[in-house]
C-alpha cells in the first residue's frame, strides 16, 4: 500500500522517472489480487439487495410457497458461487485484453517498447 502511494504522488512530480520504474518493475500480480479482493467484496456487499429483488419478482409471479423457497434456495447456491467466479472472468477478460494489446502493438511495430507484463504493471 504504502508503494502504490508512492508511485502515485511521484507520479504526479516526476512521471517519466516513474514509468520508468514501474515498467523496469511490475507488480501485476499483486494488482489482480487487489483486484479479486475488492470485486469480491462488491459482490458480496450487493447479496442483500439482489436477494430482496429476488423475493418481490417471485411474489409477484404467483408461485407456490415451496416453488419460491426452491427458487430462492437455488438462487443463493448460484449467487455464492458466482462471488467468487466473476473476478476470475474479469481477470480472465483483463489478460486477454492484455494479450490483444500486445498484438496490436506488435502489428503497429513497437515490438521492444511493450512487453506483455507492462500492459498492467501497478
Amino acid at each position: 500500500m504504502k508503494e502504490s502511494l508512492q508511485n502515485i504522488g511521484e507520479l504526479i512530480a516526476e512521471p517519466s522517472g516513474t514509468f520508468t520504474r514501474l515498467k523496469s518493475q511490475p507488480r501485476s500480480g499483486i494488482a489482480f489480487l487487489i483486484f479479486y479482493g475488492v470485486s469480491v467484496f462488491m459482490v458480496w456487499a450487493i447479496l442483500p439487495y439482489s436477494e430482496a429483488l429476488m423475493t418481490t419478482q417471485f411474489t409477484q409471479n404467483d408461485l407456490q410457497p415451496e416453488q419460491i423457497e426452491a427458487a430462492k434456495n437455488t438462487a443463493r447456491i448460484m449467487m455464492n458461487v458466482m462471488v467468487f467466479i466473476l473476478p476470475v472472468f474479469a481477470i480472465l477478460f483483463f489478460i486477454v485484453g492484455s494479450a490483444l494489446l500486445k498484438l496490436a502493438a506488435r502489428w503497429i511495430g513497437k515490438k521492444d517498447t511493450l512487453r506483455f507484463r507492462h500492459i498492467y504493471a501497478a
